[in-house]
């Protein structure tokens, strides 16, 4: 008893441990919102701008996070990268990653393809996290990024200027707007995941994120 007491005594005088992040909460509100071009409207472009900046370095941050992740999916084999058509893995992984660095990241599924919307007052970017399976994949031109993050413009503007490497034939149409619609319910599975299984392989990158990513953790 006596060294149940100094055991007791030193955990309470112990200082507390730093709590596991939070998780942020998938959005249960807005789905089904109809994405056309009119959701892309860019109302501040030098606001618009610096926000594409803030995004930029949190994608950085996450990008070697969500690759080893993706890789771990085996969705395309054992060498699986953001290059595959694997957005239905990527966008929610990345999503998820983004809100929990406090960014607008709104999921947009048409079915064929899916991708991030980040909305703010200023205007609205696309995110896109496999945008390279529509160029040869691995092959892709090095003007296509491994990840896009723009205007709608921006991104009408790089599919324009390689349309010879295109390898989606029907379209830019077919793959942004054919009848797409906000879906963040489908950041669920992941997250539920996450929690169920943090240590997984493909979860586990994705829980160093905080650590390695997010101001004061």
């Amino acid at each position: 008893m006596f060294f149940l007491r100094l055991a007791l005594a030193a955990a309470l005088a112990a200082p507390a441990s730093a709590a596991q992040p939070i998780l942020p909460e998938v959005p249960q509100t807005g789905d089904e919102i109809p994405v056309t071009e009119d959701f892309f409207p860019v109302h501040d472009p030098t606001a618009l701008d610096a926000r594409r900046r803030t995004i930029a370095d949190a994608v950085a941050c996450a990008r070697p996070l969500l690759a080893e992740s993706v890789r771990a999916s085996g969705m395309a084999g054992p060498a699986t990268d953001l290059s595959d058509a694997v957005c239905g893995n990527a966008a929610p992984k990345l999503a998820l990653l983004l809100r929990w660095r406090g960014l607008s990241a709104d999921l947009v599924d048409n079915y064929n393809h899916i991708y991030i919307a980040s909305r703010e007052p200023d205007g609205v970017l696309v995110v896109d996290p496999t945008i390279r399976q529509f160029f040869g994949r691995r092959s892709a031109p090095a003007d296509v990024p491994e990840i896009f993050i723009g205007t709608l413009l921006e991104l009408k503007a790089l599919f324009a200027r390689n349309a010879e490497s295109m390898t989606w034939t029907p379209g830019f149409d077919s793959i942004y707007f054919d009848a797409s619609r906000i879906q963040n319910m489908a950041m669920g599975p992941r997250r539920r995941s996450m929690l169920a299984e943090p240590r997984s392989k493909e979860n586990a990158p994705l829980w160093r994120y905080p650590k390695a990513c997010l101001p004061n953790i």
